[in-house]
């Protein structure tokens, strides 16, 4: 339940011999977070260990060393885990702080999710800027990013046009950025210093599914629902290492159960996002690409059914991607859709998004922490912070 007191309730039904352990653990969740939104969403001028002493001790720890801490069922500590998938690192290395921060979110903030899924956002966004006067061009790729004695003049687009301009913000990969896009020898050296430290993030195994019934006529009853083989979290890390669904933890959305518009009347809508990273499947041969992809897809599909039996037989429509696909749609190294790696040292924190290239702005994963709402909130910043720029230098 997205609510504390629920919360606690349900899972002291499940783990009694735990509930102390329980109460005194949501304890420090809700006191180190509430330090770091006074400390850090409320701009504190004055952030000291003595102030902040939660944060200081807790912030960079990794979340697992953080449950064994507070407990001793290796189920419950996987009951308050599976969202590290939003983030695409294991709780062995997830900072708590990230942890955390999905957690209360989660809680205090509620699950949304968006009426007409992430297409009516993308529409709501181009009509907002069109009627304020902005151009979209699609179809149009940027070819580069034009910049001398270290400051952005302009891009050059695949139609051969060249569009003057102080500002660019670029939310592509940060490799492509300044590999692809930039003349290597306008970028500096410390640029590259920054990307060499960063490891590419994971991608994912992914199903869209049409159903020719309503959830409930299959069990499910809530649109989230996370899959598991182990409660290890070296074992979840490893086996989105290689190819093989058979014990990668997945996630299964079921719109419907909060939308019943989500599809037709009586059908259902079913995505499921089963981490996996894109080095292995460069390794298969082209010939074996086909047979491998579906392979796993039926692991997949085989542990649906142990949970919601005869879902196989209810499928009337169903697309399968890998790491290569997301490699090619999204354009990014690896297929990777949370960036870099989610490491703490790689996190804003310790490495700011703002270019050394004047007029250069990054949005989106690979300018910080990856996910849905951290990537619009990006672009946000990197919108305010050339209004700030621009009224600097009394630009209008």
């Amino acid at each position: 339940p997205a609510d504390k007191a629920e919360l606690i309730k349900v899972l002291t039904e499940h783990f009694p011999e735990e509930k102390a352990a329980i109460e005194k653990y949501f304890d420090l969740l809700y006191g180190f977070f509430e330090q770091v939104i006074s400390a850090f969403f409320l701009r504190d001028p004055e952030v000291s260990k003595e102030k902040y002493p939660l944060y200081f001790d807790y912030a960079y720890k990794p979340t697992a060393e953080v449950l064994d801490e507070y407990f001793t069922n290796p189920l419950l500590k996987l009951a308050l885990s599976p969202y590290w998938s939003y983030m695409g690192i294991p709780t062995h290395s997830l900072a708590f702080v990230d942890y955390a921060a999905l957690m209360y979110s989660y809680i205090e903030w509620k699950p949304f999710h968006i009426k007409g899924g992430s297409q009516a956002l993308s529409n709501a966004l181009v009509n907002t800027i069109i009627d304020n006067g902005g151009e979209i061009r699609f179809n149009c790729k940027a070819e580069e990013i034009v910049v001398e004695a270290g400051q952005v003049k302009g891009v050059r687009t695949s139609l051969g046009d060249y569009i003057p301009t102080n500002y660019v913000v670029s939310n592509v990969s940060s490799i492509i950025t300044y590999t692809e896009l930039i003349d290597t020898e306008k970028v500096p050296e410390e640029q590259f210093e920054i990307l060499k430290g960063s490891t590419i993030g994971v991608s994912a195994i992914t199903m869209f599914i049409g159903l020719d019934c309503r959830a409930e006529e299959l069990g499910i009853k809530e649109t989230t629902n996370f899959f598991y083989t182990s409660d290890n979290p070296d074992e979840q890390d490893r086996t989105i290492r290689i190819i093989g669904s058979e014990n990668d933890p997945f996630l299964l959305t079921c719109y419907n159960v909060s939308d019943s518009e989500a599809s037709p009347q009586g059908t259902t809508q079913i995505a499921i996002v089963s981490l996996a990273y894109a080095e292995p499947w460069l390794e298969v041969p082209p010939a074996e690409y086909a047979a491998t992809k579906f392979k796993c897809a039926e692991q997949i599909l085989t542990r649906i059914e142990k949970e919601y039996p005869n879902f196989r037989s209810h499928i009337e429509e169903i697309e399968v991607a890998t790491p290569i696909t997301h490699m090619r749609f999204l354009g990014t190294p690896g297929g990777a859709f949370y960036g870099f790696d989610q490491y703490p040292k790689d996190s804003n924190m310790f490495i700011p998004p703002k270019s050394s290239i004047r007029g250069l702005y990054a949005a989106g994963a690979w300018a910080g922490s990856g996910g849905f709402q951290p990537t619009l909130t990006s672009g946000g910043q990197a919108a305010r912070a050339i209004l700030r720029d621009m009224k600097k230098r009394g630009v209008k």
